[in-house]
C-alpha cells in the first residue's frame, strides 16, 4: 500500500471493477479514475438498502414507540405519535432514501474534494465527479453489511444492540437512557466504517497519485471531526439514526 507509482488502471467491465472493489480495490479505483461511473453501484445501494429496511419497518416503529413509551408524554399526544408511525408515515422514509442518499454524497464529496485539495499537495486534478464516484462504488459493502445487520435485527426483534462496532463489547444502555461517553465513543469503532474508510484512502491514493499516507491524512481527518461532532451532538444524530 505504500507504492508511489499508481499506475494508469485499465477500463475494467462493471462485473470487473464489482469483483474487484471487494478483492483488488486499488485496482478498481485505477479504472473508476479512469471512468468515474457512479449510477450502476448507486441503484444497487439504495434498492437493496431499500428493502433491507422495509424488511425491519415494523420492528422499527415498534422500537420507536417503546422509546417514545418511556417520555413523559401525555396518553393522547403518545396515542396520535402511535397511529402516525403505524399508518403510512411509517413508510416516508424508505421513499426518502434514494433521495437522502444522494445528497449526502453530493454534500460529502464536497467536502472529500475540499479536503484533498488542501492536504494533499500535487498537481494532479481530482474532479467532483470522481470523489461522487468514489463514495458511489465504496458503499457497495452494504452487500455485505446490510443483511448481516437485517439478519441479526429479525433475530433479535429488535434494533436494540444490533452493531458491527465495539458499543456490542458493553451493556445496551436501558430504553430512555442516555449512553456513556465511553458507549459512544466505542460505537464509532464500526468494522465497515473501518472498511469503507480504507477503500477512500485507497480511492484518494489513486485519484491523486499519491502514496497511502499521505492519502490517509484527509480521510482520517475528516473521521476524527465526524466523532467529535457525532458524540457532542449524539442525542440529535441518535434521532437520524447516525
Amino acid at each position: 500500500m505504500e507504492n508511489n507509482e499508481i499506475s494508469q488502471g485499465s477500463d475494467l467491465s462493471f462485473m470487473q471493477k464489482l469483483i474487484a472493489i471487494f478483492t483488488a480495490p486499488r485496482q478498481a479505483f485505477e479504472s473508476i479514475n479512469v471512468k468515474p461511473t457512479w449510477l450502476v453501484p448507486y441503484l444497487i445501494t439504495t434498492i437493496l438498502t431499500v428493502a433491507l429496511q422495509y424488511m425491519v419497518t415494523d420492528i422499527t416503529v415498534q422500537d420507536q414507540i417503546a422509546i417514545m413509551e418511556t417520555k413523559d408524554m401525555p396518553a393522547e399526544q403518545l396515542d396520535a405519535a402511535r397511529q402516525q408511525l403505524e399508518g403510512p408515515l411509517r413508510y416516508i422514509g424508505l421513499v426518502a432514501i434514494p433521495f437522502a442518499t444522494l445528497i449526502i454524497w453530493a454534500i460529502l464529496g464536497g467536502i472529500f474534494l475540499l479536503a484533498g485539495n488542501i492536504m494533499i499537495t500535487n498537481s494532479e486534478e481530482v474532479t467532483f465527479k470522481k470523489m461522487f464516484a468514489l463514495l458511489s462504488w465504496s458503499s457497495l459493502i452494504t452487500i455485505v453489511g446490510g443483511p448481516l445487520r437485517t439478519f441479526l435485527i429479525l433475530s433479535k426483534g429488535t434494533a436494540r444492540g444490533v452493531a458491527t462496532d465495539l458499543s456490542v463489547l458493553m451493556q445496551v444502555p436501558a430504553l430512555g437512557e442516555e449512553p456513556s461517553l465511553i458507549y459512544l465513543l466505542l460505537s464509532k469503532i464500526d468494522i465497515l466504517v473501518i472498511w469503507q474508510i480504507i477503500l477512500w484512502i485507497i480511492g484518494f491514493s489513486v485519484f491523486y497519485k499519491v502514496n497511502t499516507k499521505k492519502a490517509a491524512v484527509p480521510i482520517l481527518t475528516l473521521w476524527a471531526i465526524w466523532i467529535v461532532i457525532s458524540v457532542a451532538f449524539s442525542s440529535f444524530f441518535g434521532q437520524l439514526g447516525m
